[in-house]
C-alpha cells in the first residue's frame, strides 16, 4: 500500500477492495486498464477503510481472530499469487478513512462491483463514501446494488435518493440496479458491461498464467468447479465428469495455490465450468467455453439479478441449471457466433459510454 497525492494527471477509483477476492481484482483490474487508457492518466485504486468506535472494538476484535484463523487456513502460495497479480497488473491502492473520502479533489470513478449493497462493505458506509459525497467530480460505471428494489431496506432507499443525485453519469451493471435509481430519483440510467468484459478474452490470455498444482493433471480435459454457496451439485457434477471422462480442479478448495491470473488459465482451458460466480460465468463466455451455472445457495441472499442481466444480453438461461429451460446438450451447443455479435455491439457501446462520461469529469 501507498501514499499518492492527487495532480491532474490521476484518477482515483473507488469501489470494494477485497484482495483475495478473484471476481473483485479481475474486474478491478480490467476496468482500471480501460480508464487509464481512455483518459491517459495515472490510475489510483482506494482502499477504504472503516472507522473504529468504542462500541465497535470488540466486535473487530473478534473478526480480527477470525481472519487469523482464516488465514492461517489459506496457504502462503494462494496469497502470494493474488499479491504478485496486484503488484503486476493492478492500480497502486491508496487507504482512505470513509470519513475523508469527501476530502478528495477529484476525479473519482465508482465502481465496479456491488460497492453499493447496502448490506455489506462499503455500500453500507453511512458516510456515503460509497458514492463519494462531497466530492465533486465524480461517476459510477458499473456499479451493482447485488439486491432488487424489493429488498431495498427504507432508511437505506432514502440515503440512496440523496446520495445518487450528486452523480452526473451512473452506469450500472444490472437491469435490477436500473430499476432501483430509476425508483428512488426518477432517473433512467445506463446499464453496462462489466469491466471484465470490456478487455478481449486475447487481453484476458496474455495475463493469464498456467497454474502448478501438486496432485492434479491439467494435461488432459477437466472440469474447473467453482462454487461459492453452499455445495449442493456435487453429485451432479461428479456425475457429468465421470460420464464425460474428466478431471476435476475443485477451487473451493482454499488450498489450491491459484491466484486471478491463474483462474482465468483454469477457465480458458478447462473442458467444462461449474460454477455459481458471475465473473466465472463471465470468463467462460470470453473463452468460449462449455458452462453450467448453478444458483447460489446459502445465507447470501438472492445474487440471481446478475445472471438475469446477462442472460437479456447474452441469452444465457440455457445453461442456468435451476431454469425449467436448461438443457445438458446446450451447454455444449451454445451460439458462439451469436455471443460475439452481441459482445461486440455492447462492449463497443460501453466503451463509448465511459469514454463521453470521463470526458465530462
Amino acid at each position: 500500500m501507498i501514499g499518492v497525492s492527487l495532480n491532474d494527471r490521476q484518477i482515483y477509483i473507488l469501489s470494494i477492495f477485497d484482495p483475495t477476492n478473484y471476481g473483485n481484482r479481475l474486474q478491478a483490474c480490467a476496468l482500471e486498464a480501460a480508464v487509464a487508457s481512455l483518459t491517459g492518466k495515472e490510475v489510483l485504486s482506494v482502499d477504504c477503510r472503516r472507522p473504529v468506535s468504542k462500541r465497535g472494538v470488540f466486535k473487530i476484535m473478534a473478526d480480527l481472530n477470525r481472519v487469523r484463523i482464516e488465514s492461517k487456513k489459506a496457504p502462503a502460495e494462494r496469497r502470494r499469487r493474488f499479491r504478485v497479480f496486484q503488484d503486476e497488473y493492478c492500480a497502486p491502492v491508496v487507504e482512505i478513512a470513509e470519513r475523508d473520502v469527501r476530502s478528495i479533489t477529484g476525479p473519482v470513478v465508482i465502481g465496479s462491483d456491488q460497492c453499493w449493497n447496502p448490506g455489506w462493505g462499503l455500500g453500507a458506509s453511512k458516510f456515503g463514501a460509497q458514492c463519494a459525497v462531497g466530492v465533486d467530480k465524480k461517476m459510477a460505471y458499473a456499479a451493482s446494488f447485488g439486491i432488487g428494489m424489493s429488498d431495498m431496506p427504507e432508511e437505506w432507499g432514502r440515503r440512496y435518493s440523496e446520495w445518487l443525485g450528486g452523480i452526473k453519469d451512473i452506469g450500472v451493471r444490472e437491469f435490477a440496479g436500473a430499476q432501483i435509481v430509476r425508483e428512488l430519483t426518477g432517473r433512467d440510467v445506463k446499464v453496462v458491461l462489466d469491466p471484465t468484459m470490456l478487455q478481449t478474452a486475447k487481453w484476458w490470455s496474455e495475463i493469464e498464467e498456467r497454474p502448478i498444482i501438486p496432485g492434479i493433471d491439467l494435461e488432459g480435459p477437466f472440469c474447473l468447479k467453482y462454487v461459492l454457496g453452499d455445495d449442493t451439485a456435487s453429485a451432479k457434477i461428479a456425475e457429468r465428469c465421470g460420464r464425460d471422462g474428466l478431471g476435476l480442479v475443485d477451487l473451493t478448495d482454499i488450498h489450491l495455490p491459484v491466484g486471478p491470473a491463474e483462474f482465468v488459465w483454469l477457465i480458458h482451458h478447462s473442458a467444462l465450468v461449474c460454477t455459481d460466480s458471475f465473473h466465472a460465468t463471465v470468463f467462460s463466455l470470453l473463452f468460449h467455453r462449455p458452462f453450467v451455472i448453478y444458483e447460489r445457495q446459502g445465507n447470501a441472499g438472492n445474487m440471481s439479478s446478475r445472471f438475469d442481466t446477462l442472460h437479456a444480453l447474452f441469452g444465457i438461461n440455457s445453461n442456468r441449471a435451476g431454469k425449467d429451460c436448461f438443457r445438458e446438450r446446450c451447454v455444449d451447443e451454445f451460439d458462439w457466433t451469436g455471443f460475439e455479435r452481441e459482445l461486440e455491439e455492447k462492449r463497443n457501446d460501453s466503451v463509448a459510454w465511459l469514454r463521453a462520461a470521463l470526458a465530462s469529469l
